[in-house]
């Protein structure tokens, strides 16, 4: 069973590349600056609609801002 997983750090790196402080990507996404801090430490996973906001801010695709975290059954 995949599921998909935020990249964080890919998240972080978009971040610091574009130049924005939590508080202005925030602003610019939509959100309160603790809804982005969550985000960014993994305690909390973006909506479609926030995915597609911190895509389009960090001038990215939303494919990129996450991978698969991939486990096996195993049957026996």
């Amino acid at each position: 069973m995949e599921r998909m997983k935020l990249n964080l750090p890919y998240i972080q790196k978009k971040m610091f590349e574009s130049g924005y402080t939590t508080y202005e990507l925030a602003k610019v996404v939509g959100l309160k600056p603790n809804s982005i801090w969550r985000i960014m430490v993994g305690k909390q996973e973006p909506s479609a609609v926030v995915a597609v906001r911190l895509a389009s801010a960090l001038n990215t695709t939303v494919e990129d801002l996450f991978h698969c975290d991939s486990t096996t059954n195993k049957l026996g």
